[in-house]
């Protein structure tokens, strides 16, 4: 089973082809012109000449093994025809469709576990667990590509293509931003199972209500097979009011789950708390004071259970030191005093106030700063919880200084702050760094939380950049 020429054209009959591959096999396809390998096809989804220079155009047509391109991309096709006479060409009417197509016939040759994580927040944390307890018992798995809300069908199908006979199963990220695409995902990626972490407030805009999103979630489960088990965090009534047409194994911190948390415990930095898989019962300790973690253990708890890995070998992958970048991240500024918390990949409602709860249970005398950016695509529904997380900050007693970062927050959020903290405004990102730097240069501990738009994260990049 290889992903080879004689692959490619069969599963693209209408597609012109020139030339030959270079290399025994496709390692893969890729987008973007700066990570091309010489065993990669390189896919033109637009007209590369208006978005990337020259040189770089030319040096990846010349280390790529192949190029996939359409054919409205005359243009591409007449400035670089000298290289592409010498390349594998496969010529296609849409290059997205094609690569779809291809990721489609690709998957159909593979029996192993594919499991499709979704939910509003915690899918990396849990996928890069369950991961770390696959590893643990000798098992290799493939994790989706870094996920991307704009194109969750070109990830996956690139994701797809990914995939290799010395792969034991595959972990898939699944994400949407609009009604319809979960359903096309499931379409695709054909999961074999899939787990759902959990339900919030997040792209209220293109799907609608908590309902809505709920709805929208379940649809991963629309193309399972006879055999397939469903996982769902039991603790969200629009979860588990549910009928499902296939088994549900549920977890969360109620006794109905099969999975619990039990007698939950921050302390000193560290979550305690008991773990139930069915009748058996096990001390836990987590180094991570974010109540995040324990239901992104749970739901990787229940998804190795279900995939049979070892209940030993679970405990102990799950208790081992475990960090993912921009989720709630230590980072020590070089040539600074203070701390950076940089949790700033995304934000909702709900991961907005958990990740605040985190930062109140951070023992430390160092005085604490929240930087707090705009929490986007909530649609209609964005002045009201705007202004609850203002509200919520009453909840943070350990809270001294907040920064809030885009008009949102301004408009919104700072009418209902607490009078006894001290605000600071910044319209973006931008404006927000010398703010920050005065207090690292202190003794300081500061959090940094907003939607992945705000660039809130290159806060913590510029700063740790500085030396």
């Amino acid at each position: 089973m290889q992903l080879n020429e004689q692959f490619i054209r069969s599963a693209l009959p209408d597609a012109q082809i020139s030339g030959s591959l270079s290399t025994e096999q496709v390692e893969a396809f890729s987008v973007n012109a700066d990570t091309v390998g010489s065993s990669d096809m390189f896919v033109i989804l637009e007209r590369e000449e208006d978005t990337i220079d020259q040189d770089t155009i030319v040096q990846t047509l010349h280390t790529a093994c192949g190029v996939l391109i359409s054919r409205d991309q005359s243009r591409f096709l007449e400035l670089h025809s000298k290289i592409l006479a010498q390349k594998f060409v496969v010529l296609v009417e849409d290059a997205t469709e094609a690569l779809v197509l291809l990721a489609r016939e690709w998957r159909a040759l593979f029996s192993i576990p594919i499991m499709a994580i979704a939910g509003s927040v915690g899918k990396t944390s849990t996928q890069k667990l369950l991961d770390n307890i696959l590893k643990s018992a000798g098992k290799k798995y493939l994790l989706s590509s870094e996920h991307d809300n704009r194109f969750p069908i070109l990830d996956a199908a690139l994701s797809l293509l990914s995939l290799r006979g010395s792969h034991d199963g595959a972990l898939f990220e699944v994400g949407v931003t609009k009604r319809g695409q979960m359903e096309k995902l499931a379409a695709l990626i054909k999961p074999t199972t899939a787990l759902i972490t959990n339900i919030g407030h997040s792209h209220m805009e293109g799907i609608g209500s908590l309902s809505d999103v709920a709805l929208e979630k379940r649809e991963v489960f629309k193309h399972f097979l006879t055999d397939s088990i469903g996982l769902i965090n039991g603790d969200f009534t629009l979860l588990n009011s549910v009928s499902y047409a296939h088994p549900i194994i549920r977890f969360g911190t109620k006794t109905t789950n099969q999975i619990q948390a039990r007698k939950i415990n921050v302390e000193s930095g560290l979550i305690h708390f008991t773990l139930k898989i069915y009748k058996a019962k096990y001390q836990i300790s987590i180094n991570h004071p974010h109540m995040s973690a324990v239901f992104n253990t749970l739901a990787a708890t229940a998804a190795a259970y279900y995939l049979k890995i070892p209940v030993e070998k679970i405990v102990l992958a799950i208790q081992q030191p475990f960090g993912i970048s921009e989720r709630f991240e230590l980072c020590h500024p070089a040539s600074r005093r203070g701390i950076i918390i940089n949790d700033a990949c995304n934000a909702n409602p709900e991961s907005m106030k958990a990740s605040l709860l985190a930062f109140q249970h951070v023992e430390t005398n160092a005085p604490k700063v929240a930087v707090l950016g705009d929490m986007l695509d909530l649609g209609p529904t964005s002045a009201f919880w705007h202004r609850q997380l203002g509200r919520f900050l009453r909840k943070v007693p350990s809270l001294q200084q907040v920064v809030l970062v885009g008009a949102m927050m301004i408009k919104w959020a700072k009418k209902t702050v607490p009078a006894t903290l001290n605000v600071h405004i910044a319209h973006t990102w931008q404006e927000a760094v010398p703010i920050v730097k005065q207090y690292l240069d202190k003794e300081s501990i500061v959090l940094i939380k907003g939607s992945q738009d705000t660039g809130l994260s290159k806060i913590t990049k510029q700063l740790l950049d500085q030396i």
